[in-house]
């Protein structure tokens, strides 16, 4: 009896063991979403580049100007290597240190930081016969990091892209490059941006109504946030250094392979918040760029004055009302196709990945995304994204984006 009771005790501890393994793997390999809508397995690498023509304004010590690169390109698919966790870049104090205002616990960064992307670290290019498009992907000033994108970068990846990620020291929460020197964001240098935007809109008395006026407050605007116009000059100095050097074969070993494969006659730009004002002064600036899109960002820059003559696309949340109406003034005189994709009830960080991670309260993710579907919203933007890009960079026609509605140059809009 005791020989049977033990082998029981045996069968059930080796039964709960299998139990916790299964359940440890599921937690280990838990993603916060869907797999992306491609064919296509994602691989990363990262690397630092150093522009010896320009001297680092922001502490002079550092020497010459030195930019973090992080590259998704398509993979050859690989079981053996594990999923790279979700902002595995960045620790849960210096995140915590930068949200904290939005009401971000470190509880939930710590929750958050146990899930995983569907991209893996350093697995080899996918070498075949075709070569693929490149897009450069800005995020926003101050809270921007770029792994807080992937849902969006990967999704386009999979559907056969590179896409060029590049942080922007100082202005941005962290990087920490390959000799292991760290640079964080320098605060109350960032946040004057901020306050000349409070100032300028204080001292607004006009009515947003009206061509006349909105031109008029438009170009105050422009002329008065010297902070931010300061920081789009550098942030499109940066990623032209990047293509440049992309285009000169100067990036680093495993970038090398990956831009062996190319294809540098089909270059776009994107962007989130202040990050899509990047991508709009990018295809104002470099012929190399092809076609662009913002995601809700005021378009700072030399547009108003002298139109985009390449493919664009202006997704807007409804959360800063006076960006709208300024936006209307800035793009109307584009010389080729535009578009403005507009999500109804929506707010400004709905395009970022907050709006599909766990563990966060209801009502908390609202304050960030406003009443509308999360999942639902990234998976629209999604489409939308990836299609206007096969259409510009591919020549794919899609059923999104026919000939009759690009001539027309319509509006349309994505309700909740």
């Amino acid at each position: 009896m005791k020989i049977i009771q033990m082998y029981l005790l045996i069968f059930i501890l080796l039964i709960s063991s299998t139990i916790f393994q299964i359940e440890a793997q599921s937690i280990k390999n838990q993603f916060y979403y869907d797999a992306p809508s491609g064919k296509y397995s994602i691989g990363t690498t990262e690397f630092d580049l150093i522009d010896s023509n320009r001297k680092e304004t922001f502490d002079k010590r550092a020497g010459y100007r030195r930019i973090y690169v992080k590259v998704w390109y398509p993979a050859v698919e690989n079981q053996s290597e594990p999923w790279s966790k979700y902002i595995s870049s960045y620790s849960s104090d210096l995140i915590y240190s930068i949200f904290k205002t939005q009401g971000i616990s470190k509880s939930f960064l710590d929750s958050v930081k146990q899930l995983c992307t569907h991209s893996k670290a350093g697995i080899p290019f996918l070498e075949d016969k075709q070569k693929y498009p490149v897009i450069f992907f800005t995020q926003g000033f101050y809270f921007g990091m770029v792994d807080l994108y992937s849902a969006f970068i990967e999704n386009l990846v999979s559907r056969g892209y590179i896409i060029v990620g590049i942080t922007h020291p100082y202005e941005q929460p962290y990087v920490r490059f390959s000799d292991g020197r760290e640079v964080y964001l320098e605060k109350k240098k960032a946040q004057i941006a901020y306050l000349q935007l409070l100032l300028t809109d204080k001292l607004q008395f006009r009515e947003l109504e009206g061509d006349k006026n909105i031109e008029i407050i438009t170009r105050n605007y422009l002329r008065k946030l010297k902070r931010f116009d300061k920081a789009l000059d550098l942030w499109v100095d940066d990623t032209r250094f990047v293509l440049d050097c992309i285009e000169n074969g100067k990036t680093s070993i495993l970038g090398d392979a990956i831009f062996k494969y190319a294809d540098l006659s089909k270059i776009g730009a994107w962007g989130q918040s202040f990050g899509g004002a990047v991508s709009g002064q990018l295809c104002l600036k470099d012929e190399r760029i092809k076609a662009g899109v913002n995601m809700d960002c005021f378009q700072f820059g030399d547009i108003i004055n002298d139109s985009l003559k390449k493919p664009f696309m202006l997704i807007e949340s409804r959360h800063y009302t006076r960006w709208n109406k300024a936006n209307q003034i800035i793009y109307k005189s584009n010389k080729n196709d535009f578009f403005k994709l507009t999500l109804l009830d929506s707010k400004h960080f709905v395009f970022s990945d907050i709006g599909i991670l766990p563990y966060l309260p209801i009502s908390e993710r609202a304050r960030f995304i406003g009443a509308v579907d999360g999942a639902e919203s990234i998976k629209t933007i999604n489409k939308y994204v990836s299609e206007f890009f096969d259409l510009y960079l591919r020549g794919n026609e899609t059923n999104l984006f026919t000939n009759s509605f690009k001539n027309n140059k319509l509006d349309f809009f994505i309700s909740k």
